[in-house]
């Protein structure tokens, strides 16, 4: 995606020159820009990481990682890493239009809504993850994440010491307290052995 957007940007350089043009950025007010305007303005609860020595910690037991699969420019834990929208150096937006995921050693810790499409991606293909989620036993989605662990889980310390927000929004550990946190190691294979532990 980067090279296609470098590519249109040299010819667009390129046609500059040859037409001896100048180009210049110019501010334009929301009302005329509204779809970048309003993505600008996007304050998201559901960006945060986790404290760096924390995932040196899980990198050291279940790494090395290779792709942060929901993360940012300023949030992620690994060199390449897939953002809900286009930034420099992102490797891919949106981890789920991704097709490379068997390929990778996959850290997610993504907003905890999606956990069942993470759980359907890593079984799609056949991928190991390790997974930032909630012990949430009355969950639909806890019997899969039980069944596709291949580690006992890792109870994370309390959100105030490992948490760190990325927007003005709390993120949800830090406005539910009382969740219990987990470093959850999967597989989607179905050869793998479930582990026990909880």
């Amino acid at each position: 995606m980067h090279a296609d957007l470098s590519n249109v940007a040299t010819k667009i350089w390129s046609l500059a020159i040859r037409q001896n043009l100048t180009i210049s950025a110019k501010w334009l007010a929301g009302k005329l820009n509204t779809m970048p305007d309003y993505l600008s303005r996007l304050d998201n609860k559901y960006n945060w990481t986790i404290h760096p020595n924390l995932f040196q910690y899980l990198d050291k037991i279940w790494g090395p990682h290779t792709v942060d699969r929901f993360a940012c420019m300023n949030s992620a834990q690994c060199a390449k890493y897939n953002s809900l929208f286009l930034d420099p150096t992102t490797s891919g937006v949106d981890a789920f239009s991704e097709t490379d995921w068997r390929e990778e050693n996959n850290f997610i810790n993504a907003p905890f809504r999606l956990l069942p499409r993470i759980l359907n991606k890593l079984d799609q293909y056949q991928a190991y993850a390790t997974i930032i989620a909630p012990l949430f036993r009355a969950h639909p989605f806890f019997l899969r994440l039980i069944n596709r662990s291949i580690a006992a889980p890792i109870r994370l310390p309390k959100a105030r010491t490992f948490c760190i927000p990325m927007s003005n929004k709390l993120p949800e550990p830090l406005r539910n307290p009382k969740w219990k946190i987990y470093a959850w190691r999967v597989c989607g294979r179905r050869d793998c052995c479930p582990a026990t532990g909880l």
